[in-house]
């Protein structure tokens, strides 16, 4: 029997998952057709300890996705962002949730975490059922500045241009928590705005599918559709261009204590398989800068003429 390390073992105790029987609830799956009809091209590499360079030169560049370990132990987040820590600080705070981008529902924090955990149960015992209701995105950085002292940006991403080098008043809130239970979902998509995406697992495990933009482009005809905003667990267009086109994704876990990074037009499905806390935040730099200035010009000339 392998002997668990003192480190896994400590950091299990402070993220506990609900006991799960895997005879009557097997883990979530990934949804759709393409974990059936794409080809898995493998796993995301798991790094520590990256120099800026290194991370630039074998991932940002090659645009490859990274799983980077030994940053998020050393935040206070890590620490202190639980449930019941929500629950007790938060509590009466109005949360927007929703199930795969659809309109969202608010509920105060307190309700939503009981919501979590109630579902967790119902999973165990029934092995599935409906997609639960998920914070996709409590964007808290305005209204509870507070949170921002708890983390900080990995150093080898380099500088994060929405901050250094984007216009103030437009600026995106960028960083955002994510609250979901066992079974949480969120549908292949690209993040807007042409950015790269680096999120922190808290608590909880999550897998992942990544597939680089260019092999299923094609299939979006529109910029809102590649941001998510179109119906079905996989675009309606996805079986027949699969049909005729080889697509290579990658898969991956995060646990508690890592940092995955994706760079920008990188698409990603994502299911919960435990009730998790994470941290997202989106940025740009150089390498991506063309782009995201680009995105923001035509979002300015929709909006002066009228357009959604």
């Amino acid at each position: 029997m392998t002997k668990e390390s003192p480190r896994l073992l400590a950091r299990a105790a402070r993220h506990p998952a609900p006991s799960m029987d895997p005879t009557t609830a097997p883990e979530p799956a990934l949804r759709g057709i393409l974990p059936s009809m794409g080809i898995r091209a493998g796993d995301v590499d798991r790094r520590s300890n990256l120099t800026p360079r290194e991370f630039r030169e074998e991932y940002l560049k090659p645009k490859l996705p990274l799983i980077l370990q030994g940053e998020v132990e050393q935040w206070p987040a890590y620490r202190k962002w639980t449930l019941d820590f929500f629950r007790e600080e938060y509590g009466q705070l109005e949360m927007p949730t929703g199930v795969c981008f659809d309109d969202k529902q608010s509920l105060p924090m307190a309700d939503f975490i009981d919501y979590v955990l109630e579902h967790a149960e119902q999973y165990a015992e029934s092995s599935g059922g409906e997609i639960p209701r998920y914070i996709e995105g409590w964007y808290f950085r305005d209204e509870q500045p507070e949170l921002m002292q708890d983390f900080r940006m990995p150093p080898c991403f380099g500088d994060d241009w929405f901050k250094t080098r984007y216009p103030k008043k437009i600026a995106p809130n960028a960083t955002g928590i994510l609250i979901g239970s066992t079974g949480s979902y969120t549908k292949l998509h690209a993040d807007g705005q042409y950015s790269h995406n680096w999120l922190a697992q808290i608590s909880g495990r999550k897998r992942w599918m990544l597939i680089d933009g260019h092999q299923i482009d094609p299939v979006f005809k529109t910029y809102a559709e590649a941001a998510g905003e179109y119906e079905g667990i996989d675009h309606p267009d996805m079986q027949a261009f699969l049909e005729k086109n080889e697509v290579r994704y990658r898969e991956c876990v995060t646990e508690p204590g890592d940092v995955l990074f994706f760079p920008s037009r990188v698409f990603h499905q994502v299911v919960g398989l435990e009730p998790s806390v994470s941290l997202t935040h989106n940025w740009f730099n150089q390498s991506n800068a063309a782009r995201v200035y680009w995105q923001m010009f035509k979002l300015k000339l929709r909006g002066i003429l009228g357009r959604d």
